[in-house]
Formats: C-alpha cells, sequence, structure tokens
C-alpha cells in the first residue's frame, strides 16, 4: 500500500485512463503497468468496467482468432501482474477481481476516465431536461476534455476495434451532436465547429452529425464547405447502402443554396466598366434578384432530341464557329484572390465549334487553382428584356460549379435584378430552381433531376411581369406560380458563363475524387426580343 494512503484513499485517488494512451496514476505518481500486453488486459477491463468478462471473451481481445494454446494461463499470468502492479503502484488490493464467471476491475466508476465521460454526459443530459442550458454546455465541455485521443492510443489496433470501443466511440459522437445542438440554441454554432468536424471523421455515415456540421460551417461562413460535407455523405451512402441522405440533410443543402443565392461571391467583371469587381458586389448584395440552379433537363439519354431552340430567327446569335472569341461581344474575366486562386482568360477557348470553359486545380486550398469565365457584355448584347438561350452540357466533377445567369449592367450606377443558372450538385444531376426577389422575395421550385451531362437548350425569358427559365422548352419555374409578389428585374442584362473552381461561393473545396479539369461545353448563344 502506498505510504500514508488507506485503501480508501487510494480508491479515490487512483485514475485509470483509455481515452487516448493507456495509463494508470494514483495522486501525482505515475503507475507503471509493463508490458503491452498487461496493459492490452488493462483496457479491455476499463472499457468493459461494471461487467465481469469471462476469460473466452478476453483471449477473444488480447489475440482475436490467433490466440496461442497456452492462452489461459497467458491471461492468469497477466492478470497476477496487473494486480502486483496496481498493488505496488497504487495501494489498491484485488483491483482485479474473479466473481465466479469472469474477472472485473474493481474501482470506482469515476476512477476511469470513459466513466467520468458517461457520468458527466448523464449531467448534461439532466441539464437539458431541465432548461439549464448553461450547466448542460459547461458538462459536455468537461466530459469531452476526458478524451486525450483515440482510444487505447498506444496499443494494438484490435481493442480499438472492441465492440465496447465502438459504443464508446458513438457515445461520444452522440454527445457532441447534443452539444453542437445546445451552441445552435444559443446562437454558439461555430463553437462545436471542431468537435464536428472530428465526429463526421470518426462517423461518416452518421447523418445527424453532418446535419449538425453543415450547419455549423454554414454559420461560420463556410457554405462551399457545407456543400461538400453534404456531397461527401452523399457520395459515401451511395456506395455504402445505395441510398440518398434523408429528408433532414437534403432540406439542409437545399437550404444553403438558397441562401447561398443571395450572396453572388464572384459578379461577371466588365473590362470596358469603371467599377471594380467588389463596388458591383455591394450592390448587387442589396438589390439581387437571383434563380439559382435553374440550369437543365435532359432527361435520362444522350445527347437529348428534344433541344427546342425558338423557331423564330433570333435578332443575335453566336456559334462560335471560329478560332477566337469575338472580342467585340465578349470580356473575359480576369482577376487573382488572397487564397491564391484566379479567374483566367486562358481559362476560355474556342475551338471544334464549341466555347470552352474550363475550371483548372485540385488543391483543398485554392491556391493555384483556375476559373474560367465570360459575359456576352461589350456591345449591342446588353437587353432589359428578352429572351436568351444557350446550347449546352457540363463535365461532371467535385470541387467545381458552372454557372450560366444573367448579370446587370452596371453603366448608370444602378444594380436591381439577376439570375442564375448554377450547377452546385457534382455529378450535374439535379438542381432546384429558385428566383430570389429584392427584399430576399423568392419562389423555389421542385427539385429537377437528369443527366446534365448531355446537351441541352436553357433558356431564361425576362419581361416586365415575369421570370421564366426552361430546359429544352420545358419550364421548370415560372414567377407568374408565386404564391407571394416578387419584385422582378427591370436594369438592362447580360449574359455572362462561367466554371468556377473551389473553394469558391458554392463550388467546395477539391478532395480526393476531384478531376484535375472539367469543361462547360457551349455550342451556341442566342437572344429573342
Amino acid at each position: 500500500m502506498v505510504q500514508g494512503m488507506d485503501t480508501g484513499e487510494s480508491l479515490r485517488q487512483v485514475r485509470v485512463n483509455v481515452l487516448g494512451s493507456v495509463t494508470v496514476s494514483c495522486g501525482d505518481a505515475t503507475v507503471a503497468v509493463e508490458p503491452a500486453m498487461v496493459r492490452n488486459l488493462l483496457a479491455v477491463l476499463a472499457l468493459n468496467a461494471g461487467r465481469s468478462l469471462p476469460w473466452k471473451e478476453i483471449v477473444g481481445a488480447l489475440w482475436g482468432d490467433d490466440s496461442p494454446s497456452t492462452a489461459r494461463a497467458l491471461v492468469h499470468t497477466y492478470v497476477s501482474r496487473l494486480r502486483a502492479q496496481l498493488r505496488n503502484g497504487s495501494g489498491l488490493d484485488n483491483a482485479v477481481v474473479w466473481d465466479g464467471t469472469g474477472y472485473r476491475l474493481s474501482v470506482p466508476p469515476d476512477s476511469i476516465d470513459l466513466g467520468r465521460f458517461d457520468q458527466l454526459c448523464a449531467d448534461a443530459r439532466r441539464a437539458e431536461s431541465a432548461d439549464d442550458v448553461d450547466t448542460a454546455l459547461s458538462r459536455y465541455r468537461e466530459a469531452f476534455a476526458c478524451w486525450r485521443g483515440e482510444i487505447a492510443a498506444d496499443l494494438n489496433a484490435r481493442i480499438r476495434d472492441l465492440p465496447a470501443a465502438t459504443a464508446a466511440r458513438q457515445r461520444w459522437v452522440d454527445a457532441v451532436t447534443r452539444y453542437a445542438n445546445l451552441c445552435d440554441r444559443t446562437g454558439q454554432a461555430t463553437a462545436a465547429l471542431d468537435l464536428l468536424r472530428r465526429a463526421a471523421a470518426s462517423a461518416p455515415l452518421h447523418e445527424g452529425v453532418h446535419a449538425s456540421l453543415m450547419g455549423a460551417l454554414t454559420g461560420a461562413g463556410e457554405r462551399a464547405a457545407a456543400l461538400q460535407t453534404y456531397a461527401g455523405i452523399r457520395e459515401r451512402l451511395a456506395e455504402e447502402f445505395g441510398v440518398d441522405p434523408g429528408a433532414e440533410l437534403q432540406s439542409l443543402y437545399l437550404g444553403i443554396l438558397r441562401e447561398d443565392s443571395l450572396e453572388p461571391t464572384v459578379p461577371p467583371p466588365r473590362a470596358r466598366r469603371r467599377r471594380p469587381a467588389t463596388a458591383i458586389l455591394v450592390a448587387v448584395l442589396a438589390v439581387a434578384v437571383v434563380a439559382v440552379g435553374a440550369a437543365a433537363w435532359t432527361g435520362r439519354g444522350g445527347r437529348s432530341a428534344g433541344a427546342a431552340p425558338s423557331p423564330e430567327p433570333a435578332a443575335q446569335a453566336d456559334d462560335f464557329t471560329g478560332s477566337a472569341l469575338n472580342s467585340g461581344a465578349w470580356g473575359l474575366y480576369e482577376r487573382s484572390f488572397p487564397n491564391g486562386s484566379v479567374w483566367s482568360p486562358s481559362m476560355v477557348r474556342v475551338g471544334g465549334g464549341e466555347l470552352q470553359i474550363l475550371g483548372v486545380g485540385t488543391d483543398p486550398t485554392g491556391a493555384g487553382n483556375m476559373s474560367g469565365g465570360t459575359c456576352w457584355c461589350e456591345h449591342g448584347e446588353i437587353h432589359r428584356y428578352g429572351r436568351w438561350e444557350v446550347r449546352a452540357k457540363f463535365d461532371a466533377g467535385s470541387g467545381y460549379a458552372p454557372e450560366i445567369g444573367l448579370w446587370p449592367d452596371d453603366s448608370d450606377e444602378t444594380v436591381d435584378g439577376s439570375v442564375v443558372a448554377r450547377f452546385d450538385e457534382p455529378s450535374r444531376a439535379s438542381f432546384v430552381p429558385t428566383v430570389v426577389g429584392r427584399q430576399h422575395t423568392q419562389l423555389v421550385g421542385s427539385a429537377v433531376t437528369g443527366e446534365f451531362t448531355s446537351w441541352a437548350t436553357y433558356a431564361i425569358e425576362v419581361r416586365p411581369d415575369f421570370v421564366a427559365i426552361s430546359v429544352d422548352g420545358r419550364t421548370v419555374l415560372d414567377t407568374r406560380q408565386a404564391q407571394s409578389p416578387l419584385r422582378l428585374p427591370s436594369a438592362p442584362m447580360f449574359l455572362y458563363i462561367q466554371q468556377r473552381a473551389g473553394p469558391s461561393g458554392s463550388a467546395p473545396a477539391a478532395n480526393s475524387r476531384t478531376p484535375n479539369q472539367v469543361v462547360a461545353h457551349i455550342d451556341w448563344v442566342k437572344w429573342y426580343p
């Protein structure tokens, strides 16, 4: 027994830690537990505190299917060594007991860090039930402090795969989710962001955790990362189970897309305009009218036979039959950003009878990534009303977000609306058409699915009393269907087309699946009065 301590005092002072490296201490003194197989035994008993483990279960935990013929005798030897080391280091007699059915670690639950974690979480839940949010948040923070790292981080991976370890990680994930929800209720959503990132990595298929993470990222202004989080779990659920995310995640995803539509992050640069792009952005934020994701309907199959351009001759058109853009009609994006990404004129080219707009780059920080964009905006291509048609198809690829849209002319320092068709979903398999008017009035259409990597004709029509969006002649959104009035665009507008490389606005950061390059292919553009 430790000098100056009785058995009761030793019980109060002993600490067994398995949430991180496996250690034992008594007061300020470290208790040596050696060799590694004895520490493995201690970890197995501590993870299963409160229950007796038959020797066969201990053998399975220590060796799996490769147990030696002397495994039972070795378990008895390890138990004897562990008892002796705990007795010599902490003064505890019979810290490991045999109760007739199995071995059990005989220490108070709160002497084990996992036991303290569970008790603190229980305290937090009781405080939640009593609507004592401050106490609940404090107890959860104390509980998370018990985790110094991965379970039994210094031992064989087999210990971390035990059912008791898996259950402990699940309890931690559930606690993080409850804590994040409390933070969100109190306007502190970003306080849980680091924990949620770790929880999502630990539980890659846990929809509740990913929903909380998406909410916290959105609150932190990281909407691109929130969209990427959704894309990641969507792919994993499809690969593992062949299912889509549940209603909660889908609703969050669509909500982020709609919110993102209120904040156009990269307005089309206008080389011949006096005002800088940042000034244009500020003006647009105040009075934007945006149709988000209204972009494509090709159904299933290859090049669509139903491409339905207007039968009458277009007043203006470009079919890109030359080898370069008509500089008298088209402007190019050129801009640098603090993260090292750029809009580059080199990302826009004409060849093979089509306009090609590229996105290049796989750096998740954006450094060196290049986006391309162009506007049909230089001379007579700016119109207050009319119908703009674009024949296009888009390469799939996460980490990029192509757009087709209308942007208000700013020559008279007035900006009062825009219409954007944006493809945020990485496989280009769905979009939700949305019109957001001034003063945040909006019309949200039903989700449209299809193979948007195939050719289709996209049309945006702007009139004094409505905005309509159609694909291959099929209307997917019409503001005349709105239940409440929308303040529609009235400024002259021009067409722009771009391919954003993330992280930028709705284009998420690159990941392991991001291709080196994607292309938006444009066959022709037309305008009808």
